[in-house]
């Protein structure tokens, strides 16, 4: 039978029936208007017919239809063949709703439960099951057919687009349209009713007068006034989260809406993120008389939820005043969010405003303008509260032109027991607390009278939250330098105390110190903490991005893949983004693990751009790594000179404070780089010089030459551990999962395994869930792939 051209782009959407259909006797397809279940359900109709059944097919929005139904259903339960030797008969039904009388849904319902084995019945309709449906589902005698499920891949787009010699971009239509499949098979049509123009866009045939009718009163035209006001305002608001449309919405089934607009393939949801976007192609063509007020309840919204990054996108696409009074609401948190709040440095100071004093210093600290930082300071000191002088503190803390000791000093000159200092957010966007907006290596570096001085300072001027904080930054101290042995029971207990108490943007630092020293996940204070960084990371895509970093960083090779794998899906190629100002962190930890993972190239690419960055900062900690890693790259490209260059230049900068985790984490070559400066030392060492005593624990004590054998030592351990790590996992496959593995790698579905090995579906299943678990995937594909990073394929 020759196809019609809109109906080649679903030929094979019949294969996703005839798929479920040899699972469950009958299928219910759901989805909007022209979402394409009724042109799937005809081509799965042509094919039973080609397959010797009988067909037939009713649209129960037709009265003459629906008197026939009865008649129809009943013949529908007759067993056998008929006279023309059918091999069985498959019904359609189209067009099934709740708003149909119950007593017919009822007769549906029962006849598709008492069905004999060689007849199917296909149902479409645009709502969720309801509840008779629902009871079929159940007891596994009906499948569902989903509208996502029935979207077209970008892959299928540009097939279909070729073969209709279209000049539209497949990329392009994918993501205006979602792969929406009646739209799609629309587009090349009306190309060709253009004529030949050299010039044929697709958001110029999507904004034309077919389409607009087509997606106006059929597809959104059928949508509730509820579902219609969620689109608004996910629109308008660039997406949104659930709980906003739970709070806004005035329906009963508000709390559905989104996930009912998702099902309907409205909306669509961005990699693992919560949040709701609306397809391109469904955002109104001009925003409503209100929108701004619309947008100002959602941001009010988030604002009482606490959940600023949100909050400020709505508010900064408001601007003006709105814009300046929330940046003014929230100042001490704004410098840390990816907001753009450049315009604060334009904003008029009417009297005697520290808070805009404040966001105007943080914007030179980021721009790096030591003269328009002192203005701002000198301005702050000439005021008398609190607030100002608080200020001041925290724009030296982050200032990189004012030395550690210096700012202690003004620390105590400023504050005492009776009036004490916030500091605002001392990590700053990195996942560190030895290393955040300030290098504090030097308090727990410098002789033991000093760093006792640093701490009587610190506990004497700041607020309980910052004492947490110097804890943690000794705790982590203590492990790059060695030394967690020093951690007492106490101290660890105090940790886990003050952990409980941090606010919710420390979870990913919190992260990072637990995999430091090796805490366990078991305590209940940090069961609480790893559900509220999931919230967070549902909520805020940056967040997300430092836990899954922190957590990486510290990770052994097998999690370390994990982590590394998830980012890649999560994040893509967007990670160049974090390179903006304020985001240097989760670029820098991005690489290290690049690096860790052998991506030479790829580390190489952002550590060029990283480096200048790097160099304006005050921390030698961050310095000496960038320069150690320039080493590693240089070495593999066999550049030795410069990769010895760049590993003396490290420990030169890093000799004082001794860091030495960071050197062992980087396997073989990071071992030959040591090894090969080691050698370096050696040859400039003076013949006959007596070695001092120290003690060995201590590496801070140790000669220069000890030290690096301690790394080297350390570096060959850690290696062994990983390669001792891969065996481990390779051999707690059981030798079913091994077999399962390389039949996922061949490609074989669940039936086709289960034939081969003589196994019930059912069973397959649960081994594939026990080997998905073992490797920390979630599915068929990623399975493969870390089978193969683990070498557990052959």
């Amino acid at each position: 039978m020759k196809m019609t051209e809109t109906s080649r782009l679903q030929v094979d959407r019949g294969s996703i029936i005839q798929k479920e259909i040899e699972r469950f006797p009958s299928i219910y397809l759901e989805g909007a208007a022209c979402c394409g279940k009724t042109t799937a359900a005809r081509m799965f109709l042509r094919q039973a017919a080609d397959a010797n059944f009988r067909t037939e097919e009713l649209d129960l929005q037709r009265e003459n239809d629906r008197e026939r139904l009865p008649e129809v259903l009943a013949e529908m339960l007759v067993q056998g063949t008929d006279a023309e030797d059918r091999t069985g008969c498959c019904l359609f039904l189209d067009n099934y709703s709740m708003l149909l009388p119950e007593k017919l849904r009822k007769r549906i319902c029962d006849t598709i439960g008492r069905l004999p084995k060689e007849n199917h019945i296909l149902l479409a309709g645009r709502e969720k099951p309801d509840h008779l449906l629902l009871e079929l589902l159940w007891h596994g005698e009906m499948g569902m057919i989903t509208q996502p499920m029935l979207a077209f891949t970008e892959k299928e787009l540009r097939s279909f687009l070729k073969e209709m010699n279209s000049r539209l971009s497949s990329k392009t239509v994918y993501a205006k349209s979602g792969g929406w499949p009646g739209i799609a098979a629309l587009l090349p049509v009306l190309e060709k009713t253009r004529g030949q123009e050299q010039e044929i866009s697709v958001s110029g045939l999507l904004t034309g007068y077919e389409m607009q009718v087509l997606l106006q009163e059929e597809i959104l035209g059928s949508l509730s006034e509820d579902e219609k006001y969620c689109v608004q305002l996910a629109s308008l608001a660039d997406g949104i989260l659930p709980y906003a449309l739970e709070k806004i919405c005035s329906s009963e089934n508000r709390m559905d809406a989104g996930e009912d607009l998702e099902r309907k393939g409205i909306f669509y949801r961005r990699r693992q993120q919560e949040k709701f976007f609306v397809w391109e192609i469904f955002r109104p063509a001009r925003e409503p008389e209100k929108a701004d007020e619309m947008r100002q309840m959602i941001a009010r919204l988030y604002e009482e939820q606490e959940n600023l990054q949100e909050a400020g996108k709505l508010w900064e696409k408001l601007g003006g005043k709105e814009w300046k009074a929330f940046c003014l609401r929230h100042y001490t948190e704004i410098p840390f969010l990816s907001l753009n709040y450049r315009k604060a440095g334009k904003w008029e100071e009417k009297g005697a405003d520290h808070r805009l004093l404040y966001l105007k210093g943080m914007l030179a600290v980021q721009q790096k303008n030591q003269k328009a930082l002192q203005t701002c300071i000198q301005k702050l000191q000439k005021m008398k509260q609190t607030e100002a002088r608080e200020a001041v503190c925290n724009l030296q803390f982050a200032s990189p032109w004012m030395s550690g000791k210096d700012w202690f000093r003004l620390l105590e000159e400023s504050f005492s027991d009776e009036q004490k200092c916030r500091l605002y957010h001392p990590v700053g966007s990195s996942v560190s607390c030895l290393w955040g907006l300030r290098d504090m290596a030097f308090v727990f570096a410098d002789l033991r009278r000093e760093q006792n001085r640093y701490t009587r300072i610190w506990k004497k001027c700041l607020e309980r939250k910052e004492q947490a904080y110097l804890e943690f930054a000794r705790a982590e101290y203590l492990a790059e330098t060695f030394r967690e042995k020093e951690i007492t029971q106490e101290h660890r207990e105090r940790l886990q105390e003050y952990a409980a108490e941090m606010p919710e943007q420390y979870v990913p630092v919190l992260a990072k110190i637990n995999g430091q020293l090796g805490f366990t996940e078991e305590h209940a204070a940090e069961k609480d903490r790893e559900k509220q960084g999931e919230r967070l990371m549902q909520e805020n895509e940056q967040t997300r991005l430092r836990f899954i970093l922190a957590k990486a960083a510290f990770a052994g090779p097998i999690k370390r893949q994990k982590y590394h794998t998830e980012l890649r899906e999560v994040f893509g190629n967007n990670l160049a983004k974090w390179s903006v100002e304020g985001e240097f962190y989760p670029l820098f930890a991005y690489t290290r693990l690049l690096l860790r993972e052998k991506q030479y190239a790829a580390a190489e690419q952002i550590l060029d751009r990283i480096r200048p960055e790097a160099e304006k900062m005050d921390s030698s900690r961050i310095i000496a790594e960038i320069l150690f890693m320039q080493a590693i790259v240089h070495h593999q490209k066999k550049q030795y000179a410069s990769a010895l260059r760049e590993t003396a230049q490290s420990f030169a900068i890093s000799d004082r404070f001794r860091y030495g985790r960071f050197y062992t984490e980087y396997d073989e070559t990071g071992s030959e780089l040591l090894h090969a400066y080691l050698d370096s030392q050696k040859q400039q060492e003076q013949p006959h010089v007596k070695r001092k005593s120290y003690h060995y624990s201590n590496i801070l004590q140790a000669p220069e030459t000890e030290y690096l054998r301690i790394l080297i030592r350390k570096s060959g351990r850690q290696m062994k551990q990983n390669s001792m790590a891969a065996v481990q996992n390779k051999e707690r496959l059981t030798p079913t999962e091994k077999l399962l593995l390389a039949d996922l790698e061949e490609g074989l579905s669940n039936k086709q395994i289960a034939e081969k090995h003589s196994l019930e579906i059912s069973t397959v299943k649960t081994h594939l869930q026990h080997l998905y678990k073992k490797l920390g995937v979630s599915s068929r594909t990623k399975a493969v792939f870390m089978g193969k990073k683990q070498e557990l394929l052959g």
